[in-house]
């Protein structure tokens, strides 16, 4: 096996096999060229046929052109003596005697078209990737509005396939009183403006109806006549149904508030709770509601939670407050601590935070009510939502003979110690515990009716260390 230099000729490169006795002028004159030469038919169909070739150069063998072109898709160049030859074949070629430029701009000219073929089938490949890839709706149709091309993202969203869809026109995909805005969309566009995140709905294989964001643009040839159109459509449906659901959400709410305020049924507490924790992130949903389809879920997402964590909270603390006694059982609190650090490993996953448990034995036995584990899940979500991300949040067991102690230690901002007396009240003068008042205020109350100690210390070199101590057995407290 021969080879020349590979390098640039006319700012490209190709692989070219050479079938000649003239292997070595033509070598020669195609320096700038890689080169490989078979020395008969087997080796050269041998060699066709791994397709690592770009063009295949034969020297006055019109038949062996015949047989490589009848299985194989390369370019062929053929050099012969000046004679009978059939020139309907697809077939480059150039008479002896020729000049040197002249083979060379035949090549030149093929390669190149080798290169615009594979580019062009690269970039059809690239554009049809981009295509299936794509979660959002791509359709094409002509200017008549028939389709021309369907991506899985619309196959997933409609349920049809590309080929039930390929030939219909696209205004089956609209309900009726839908489809007069299509056409005023595509006389826009055609007036050269763009039309972008319309609200539109679509029918889907099955009868249901989809809301949807489309953006619509114009297709146009190579001399710029426009050819048809291609539709990005992103499903909003279940965004649309939040918003629906938000509205009511807040209508609800309001109405709540307004009817405790009238009956004036419940503390102080509680309607600070409902004005201003419930409020303030309702305030926001409605006004996300308005964009919501200019990717607001994720606020929304978070408020709602807010929302739903505060009303949670909020139950919680106004039982506690009236329950006097809580009912006692013998409980393991090393199975109560995994059960609670389970409840919350979406939220450690989410930052990437890792939670250690450090025991000393298997078990820790006490008499406690059930509620301990809500103190316990209070305690570990505050150390895992202000510590920072991928950092380390630590559960400790100690005991002694008649009480056991446990310490939730983060690696948090810490808190300062002019603020830790205010830490597990209510209405706290802190700014850095700001957030955490209402759930240290139910685990204040469920250890004080487990006749029990909570406090926090400083962990240093960083952070905060949360500790809750109960007494084994309650007649013993």
């Amino acid at each position: 096996m021969e080879y020349s230099s590979y390098s640039n000729f006319g700012g490209m490169m190709g692989s070219i096999l050479i079938v000649s006795e003239n292997y070595e002028k033509l070598k020669k004159l195609l320096k700038d060229y890689r080169t490989e030469r078979a020395c008969s038919e087997e080796e050269a169909l041998s060699k066709v046929s791994s397709n690592k070739f770009d063009l295949v150069l034969i020297e006055d063998n019109v038949g062996l052109m015949d047989k490589i072109k009848e299985k194989y898709n390369v370019v062929g160049v053929l050099i012969l003596e000046d004679g009978d030859f059939d020139k309907s074949k697809d077939y480059y070629y150039v008479f002896k005697p020729y000049k040197e430029q002249q083979l060379l701009s035949i090549i030149h000219n093929s390669l190149n078209k080798v290169k615009l073929e594979r580019d062009l089938r690269n970039a059809k490949e690239f554009m049809r990737n981009i295509m299936d890839s794509s979660i959002d709706s791509i359709i094409t149709a002509d200017l008549q509005g028939k389709i021309t091309s369907f991506n899985k993202g619309a196959e997933s969203i409609l349920g049809y396939k590309a080929e039930e869809m390929i030939g219909k026109n696209v205004e089956e995909l609209y309900p009726p009183e839908e489809r007069e805005k299509r056409e005023r969309w595509i006389t826009r566009i055609l007036n050269g403006e763009s039309i972008r995140n319309k609200r539109v709905r679509w029918i889907d294989k099955h009868g249901n109806l989809h809301d949807i964001s489309l953006s619509i643009s114009l297709l146009r040839d190579g001399d710029g006549n426009p050819i048809g159109t291609v539709g990005i459509g992103k499903d909003i449906t279940k965004e649309v149904m939040a918003e629906r659901q938000l509205r009511e959400y807040i209508f609800q709410i309001r109405e709540y508030i307004k009817q405790v305020e009238r009956s004036n049924m419940f503390k102080e507490l509680l309607l600070d709770i409902l004005k201003h924790d419930i409020l303030n992130p309702l305030t926001v949903i409605k006004n996300v509601a308005h964009t919501i389809e200019k990717e607001k879920s994720e606020l929304i997402i978070r408020n709602v939670g807010k929302i739903e964590d505060i009303i949670k909270r909020a139950s919680i603390y106004s039982k506690l407050e009236s329950v006097e006694e809580l009912e006692f059982e013998q409980m393991d609190l090393a199975e109560v601590i995994e059960e609670a650090v389970d409840s919350l490993r979406n939220l450690s996953k989410e930052k990437e935070i890792e939670i250690e448990i450090v025991k000393g034995k298997k078990s820790y036995n006490a008499e406690v009510s059930p509620w301990i584990e809500e103190a316990f899940i209070n305690l570990i979500s505050n150390a895992i939502k202000y510590s920072p991300a991928k950092s380390k949040v630590k559960i400790i067991f100690e005991e002694d003979e008649m009480s056991i102690k446990i310490g939730v230690a983060d690696l948090g901002y810490g808190i300062p110690d002019e603020e830790k007396p205010y830490i597990f009240e209510r209405f706290g003068k802190g700014k850095k515990s700001k957030g955490m008042g209402l759930g240290l205020a139910i685990v204040k109350r469920i250890v004080e009716l487990h006749k029990g100690n909570v406090w926090v210390e400083t962990n240093k070199p960083r952070g905060s260390i949360f500790y809750i101590r109960v007494p084994k057995r309650q007649g013993e407290a």
